[in-house]
């Protein structure tokens, strides 16, 4: 499971499930990133590996809804300056847990997708300027030609009323 943080850090704004049929996916919800095993993996930025025997997910702060979880390894997407949400792990095949070297390599792993995150949120963002200021070049651009349209008719006007003013016949 990879969940993202909203901007604000206070929820999830969206939750990717993989290796597991819809049905169960359906049922994982978007956990509160305040609590349980998610409160530290987010806002302490650190690993979490935990072994549940009996299975039950509210013991990890996730909803009695969920699947039962066994052994879980939870670690932050993390890039230099900011938590971005986590991976998670749930019950490892073939064995009740997760291995130092698992969330060793689980932390390593979720930092590089923090760099990439980052790395294509600035790029996304740069398009966004980049759009926003072409929309405002060609905004800008439309009223310099209706002002240079309003600047002839007002010479027009002018050179007309100038023009009977030094006439003496209305031709």
């Amino acid at each position: 499971v990879t969940g993202i943080l909203h901007a604000d850090g206070s929820r999830l704004q969206s939750v990717y499930a993989d290796g597991m049929d819809a049905e169960t996916a359906a049922r994982l919800g978007s956990p509160d990133p305040r609590s349980g095993v998610l409160r530290t993996v987010l806002h302490e930025g650190r690993c979490v590996r935990v072994h549940n025997p009996g299975g039950d997910p509210a013991t990890l702060g996730f909803s009695a809804l969920r699947p039962p979880i066994h052994a879980w390894l939870g670690a932050p997407i993390t890039s230099p300056t900011r938590i971005y949400g986590y991976i998670g792990l749930i019950d490892k095949v073939g064995l009740d847990e997760f291995s130092n070297e698992d969330e060793r390599l689980a932390g390593i792993l979720a930092a590089q997708v923090g760099r990439v995150y980052q790395n294509g949120s600035l790029y996304a963002e740069v398009l966004r300027h980049a759009s926003d200021l072409e929309r405002e070049m060609v905004a800008r651009e439309r009223t310099e030609s209706a002002l240079a349209e309003r600047m002839r008719e007002r010479l027009l006007a002018g050179e007309v009323g100038a023009a009977l003013v030094r006439s003496d016949t209305l031709q």
